[in-house]
């Protein structure tokens, strides 16, 4: 029996009767994991995707394509709903779905044949990123985060040359340039998206970034001696370092697409 994957479980009422529908027409219906991806036949995206913590919906059906082009390009994402997308080869209703899937399957869009038709119901994971990433006017994670990283760089090789006789200053420094801040926004930031992720394919990878950037939380104005603020700069530096290749690794995904 060839496989179907859902995503997300919690989006649709009745997903468990729609179980039979799907077995009857050939069809193991499975909620999505990532273990569970190699091999799936069918991915069911239920869009668009509520966002609880955000009180948001949010269209993440480009980024999921480029995901299993990259990890399953036989794979045909089919997207459900309860409206109507006539524009939409691959749209189903998830109350109505089509007598014969077998033939709906057939005429569907594969993953490699280049974007979906827009829904236009909801922002994009696309322009959710771009918020995050770039924000307006400078504001986005990524610039308060290069700031952080480059002041963590520099303070960081002037401390060992002052030592405890110029750890105020460089500490004062440091304050007035903004630094505790520049943390402060690029955290925000953060946690203000964070809760988006979970409509992409990225959540497990958006937990270790999240876990590199814990040494933000630190306030620098609490550190009292040199040695003490040579390693939280350094750490500093790491974090950033480690969080941005992570998220780098990423961007593509969240890259749009430009249509011929």
């Amino acid at each position: 029996m060839k496989r179907a994957l859902f995503f997300p479980g919690t989006r649709l009422s009745h997903v468990a009767s729609r179980a039979g529908y799907f077995e009857a027409n050939g069809y193991a219906l499975e909620p999505y994991s990532p273990e569970g991806l190699p091999g799936a036949n069918l991915f069911i995206l239920a869009t668009p995707v509520y966002v609880p913590e955000s009180d948001a919906y949010v269209a993440p059906d480009e980024v999921w394509r480029r995901y299993l082009r990259h990890k399953n390009p036989t794979c045909k994402l089919l997207r459900t709903g309860l409206g109507s997308s006539a524009a939409d080869k691959n749209f189903f209703n998830w109350l109505r779905p089509p007598d014969a899937l077998g033939a709906f399957v057939e005429q569907c869009s594969s993953v490699s044949s280049g974007p979906m038709p827009p829904t236009g119901h909801s922002d994009t994971l696309e322009n959710v990123w771009t918020k995050f990433w770039d924000g307006h006017d400078r504001s986005g994670f990524s610039f308060h985060a290069i700031d952080l990283r480059n002041n963590a760089l520099i303070y960081s090789e002037r401390i060992p040359k002052k030592g405890e006789r110029g750890f105020e200053q460089v500490k004062a420094d440091l304050i007035a340039i903004g630094t505790p801040d520049m943390a402060a926004k690029a955290l925000r930031s953060w946690e203000r998206y964070r809760p988006f992720w979970k409509a992409s394919p990225f959540e497990q990878n958006m937990e270790r970034v999240a876990e590199c950037l814990l040494p933000l939380k630190t306030d620098l104005k609490t550190v009292e001696n040199a040695a003490d603020m040579s390693h939280h700069l350094k750490t500093l530096f790491d974090a950033i370092e480690a969080a941005n290749k992570l998220l780098q690794a990423l961007l593509p995904y969240f890259k749009m697409e430009k249509t011929p």
